[in-house]
């Protein structure tokens, strides 16, 4: 992103020196930042900025406060829309946009957008509520990140994400829990939210939104992070499955299960990048393990409706 562009949002965001604990049921009056119309949730950055009048103020709002919530008065929806008048950043931001993340703005040289916030603990699942919509071909999410920073280098200590489609919206705000598993035993110093009603992103990290579809909206609320006490604290166990060889060499994986509940399998990196996705049939899938690095994966095993039934971990050598 072009220097201008961060000294933009510098303006846009009143000069925030560092990141802010967010909002999390979104019922604190939503702030007005300096010279300009937008207005974002406490600690949060959106894509209402594309609104501020040192942009271009004919540009829509797509994130604002809804009455539709599980916590209080107020949930934190997005839309996806279209800027057809991006005025001066035209070649530095996205036509389409509805994206929101927990972070502010760090003073520096360069001055640069800051993801995440402070955050020391271990947390063992995410619980929120959530209503989406996304259009056909679209995909909205949320994501959750917990991270250590070393010498300006970031390592992930693990990663959640949540993406819904046309055929998985959620017309009423639900209420979902969401296991987070880490990849190593570090203790974090930061931690990040990123909600989008259209969850996608291209590979070159060029531009914030690719293949985004106009109409798609999600609402979130009462973000919660949740610690667990036990040994098996990460894990889902609502039914019992199989999974062999783990640790594994061979090309493929076998997971196996009598509950005829189980219907996908979801394989993601330790970044929490879906990488697999298929069916169970007959109580049985197959995992194709052949192109996988050596390393550790996850699995997530959901029912027809897209509830998780049972997650772990795959060791791939």
């Amino acid at each position: 992103m072009k220097k201008s562009l961060l000294l933009m949002f510098l303006i846009l965001f009143g000069f925030k020196s560092k990141a802010q604990l967010p909002e999390l049921n979104f019922d604190v009056l939503w702030n007005n930042s300096l010279a300009s119309s937008t207005v974002a949730p406490s600690g949060w950055i959106t894509t209402n900025l594309l609104t501020s009048v040192l942009i271009n103020s004919l540009n829509p709002v797509s994130v604002f406060p809804s009455t539709v919530s599980c916590t209080g008065n107020t949930s934190m929806r997005i839309e996806t829309k279209v800027y057809p008048t991006r005025g001066l950043l035209a070649t530095n931001v996205p036509d389409t946009a509805g994206f929101a993340f927990a972070g502010s703005i760090v003073i520096g040289n360069p001055t640069p957008l800051k993801d995440g916030f402070a955050y020391t603990q271990r947390p063992t699942h995410l619980v929120y509520c959530v209503q989406t919509q996304p259009a056909l071909g679209d995909t909205s999410g949320i994501m959750f990140r917990l991270w250590k920073t070393t010498n300006g280098i970031r390592t992930y200590i693990s990663t959640v994400t949540e993406t819904f489609t046309s055929a998985s919206a959620l017309p009423t705000m639900v209420t979902h829990t969401l296991p987070i598993e880490h990849a190593n035993t570090l203790t974090p110093d930061s931690a990040g939210f990123y909600v989008a009603s259209s969850f996608k992103f291209p590979t070159n990290g060029l531009i914030i939104r690719k293949g985004a579809k106009i109409g798609s909206y999600i609402a979130v609320d009462g973000l919660t992070l949740g610690v667990n006490i036990g040994i098996n604290e990460t894990a889902i166990n609502l039914i019992d499955l199989n999974v062999f060889p783990n640790p594994s060499n061979q090309t493929f994986i076998t997971m196996q299960t009598e509950n005829t509940e189980a219907a996908r399998y979801h394989i993601s990196d330790v970044s929490g990048r879906e990488i697999a996705n298929g069916v169970f049939e007959g109580g049985k899938a197959i995992v194709k393990t052949q192109n996988y690095n050596s390393g550790i994966y996850f699995y997530k095993v959901t029912n027809a409706q897209g509830q998780y039934l049972k997650t772990g971990k795959l060791i791939i050598n």
